[in-house]
């Protein structure tokens, strides 16, 4: 067990002795499944955080043809949204997006990425489910930064933390989209996604 596991341990148990995002690598340097476990013994829904975690680190990516990875992107994109539903209809800004969703994939990979920087509504989605957190105290916080550290996608983020957070949205869906190399962006009526093994790359 890796020291930085021991420290999270006594953390959990209330030893706050540690500087912020002290814990920020926890998840870093080939941490093995009974660390994993171990990390997450003091969560609610500790063995469904333990299998999103499993899925995220050990899942191998399948290989499809560019064809093959569009069809998919397509089915998993449309799934995610019909996923977010229950939670899109509650937020004022997808209320023109939601009386006709629209899908649009491209081989532009960098208008999506442009796209990404200024997607208020990814954003906002994001926002409100940072809200829905079924408990609040220290260790969710340094777990949450944990997490960014050991993706760098909020995306990923909130599949990894969904057990935690009191909301009908899986984020299954959108963990196997991004898992086969999808990205995508909303804008006010339209949902524009590519692949990062476009051939436009």
């Amino acid at each position: 067990m890796k020291q930085i596991v021991n420290d999270w341990d006594s953390f959990c148990k209330g030893n706050n002795a540690f500087e912020d995002s002290y814990f920020y690598t926890l998840f870093m340097e080939g941490v093995s499944v009974e660390e994993i476990e171990a990390i997450y013994n003091s969560f609610p829904n500790s063995a469904k955080l333990v299998e999103r975690m499993k899925r995220y680190l050990f899942t191998e990516t399948s290989n499809f043809s560019i064809d093959e990875t569009r069809n998919q992107l397509d089915k998993l994109i449309r799934l995610d949204f019909e996923d977010r539903k229950s939670v899109l209809g509650i937020l004022p800004n997808f209320s023109h997006f939601n009386k006709n969703p629209k899908f649009t994939y491209t081989d532009d990979l960098k208008m999506v990425s442009n796209l990404i920087l200024d997607d208020i509504w990814v954003q906002d989605f994001h926002d409100y489910m940072r809200m829905q957190k079924i408990i609040t105290d220290k260790k969710v916080y340094e777990l949450n930064n944990a997490l960014y550290g050991l993706t760098y996608d909020f995306d990923y983020q909130l599949f990894l933390f969904q057990p935690l957070l009191n909301t009908p949205y899986t984020a299954d869906y959108l963990f196997q989209f991004k898992k086969i190399g999808g990205i995508y962006a909303i804008t006010k009526e339209e949902v524009f996604y590519t692949s990062t093994k476009s051939p436009a790359i």
